[in-house]
C-alpha cells in the first residue's frame, strides 16, 4: 500500500491551513507508505519560505519522513503523454511520478481539485483528508 502525497497536502502539514489538522492526523495514520517526488522539495520549501522559519523546519523534518520518487526522464515523457486539458505541467509531472509506484498505489493525497479530477481520469482513487 502506498499513497502519493502532492504539495497541496504537504503544506498543510508544515503550515496552519483550513483541513492542516486532519492531514496531520492522516499522514499519522500512514506514515509508513508514503511517497512523494523530488518535486516536492524545491515546492514544499518555497511556500515556506513565504510562511516561517518554524515552516521550513518543518518541512525539512516531515520531507525525512517520505519515500522519494527521483524526476527522471522517464517520467518528464510519461508526464507529457497524460491526456487532460486542465492538468498543470507541474501536477502532470506528480501524477506520472505517482504511477511508478505501479499496484501499490492506493490513492494521491490531495487537497487541489484539478490534481483530484486528473487523477481520476488517469484512473487514480484521491483521498482528501477532513
Amino acid at each position: 500500500m502506498a499513497f502519493y502525497i502532492d504539495t497541496s497536502l504537504f503544506v498543510k502539514l508544515v503550515v496552519r491551513e483550513a483541513h492542516s489538522a486532519a492531514a496531520r492526523r492522516w499522514a499519522e495514520r500512514h506514515d509508513q507508505w508514503l511517497f512523494s517526488s523530488d518535486l516536492l522539495i524545491t515546492e514544499a520549501f518555497r511556500t515556506a519560505r513565504r510562511h516561517s522559519q518554524g515552516a521550513v523546519s518543518e518541512t525539512r523534518s516531515r520531507l525525512g519522513v517520505l519515500a522519494m520518487i527521483a524526476v527522471t526522464t522517464d517520467i518528464f515523457e510519461r508526464a507529457a503523454e497524460l491526456d487532460s486539458k486542465i492538468l498543470r505541467s507541474v501536477d502532470a509531472l506528480h501524477i506520472a511520478a505517482a504511477l511508478t509506484i505501479g499496484d501499490e498505489l492506493e490513492a494521491i493525497a490531495t487537497y487541489d481539485e484539478r490534481m483530484s479530477e486528473s487523477a481520476r481520469l488517469h484512473g487514480i482513487p484521491v483521498v482528501t483528508p477532513r
